[in-house]
């Protein structure tokens, strides 16, 4: 299926950082929880992935789509306080 469209691009790429944030969220183990920067930097590169995969077929539109929903979302977390870098 070959769909070259912003809005399918945002959604597949909205998808993966929404199942991080919810592994997060509802997680009760240690480690994720100690390391929340592993996981997002994980969910960042899947998005890479998916980009790569859409310029390869040139399917420009959809990975503009997810290009800017992985920005927005990047943006949201380090504005929102929830996303910390600690030095």
């Amino acid at each position: 299926m070959k769909i070259n469209n912003f809005i399918i691009g945002s959604v597949i790429g909205a998808v993966v950082p929404m199942i991080v944030y919810l592994l997060i969220q509802f997680n009760s183990g240690n480690f994720i929880n100690n390391k929340p920067f592993a996981l997002y930097g994980l969910a960042v590169l899947l998005n890479l992935l998916i980009m790569r995969y859409f310029f390869h077929f040139e399917l420009t539109r959809s990975a503009q789509g997810v290009i800017f929903i992985t920005f927005v979302i990047t943006m949201a977390l380090l504005f929102s306080g929830s996303f910390k870098i600690d030095m």
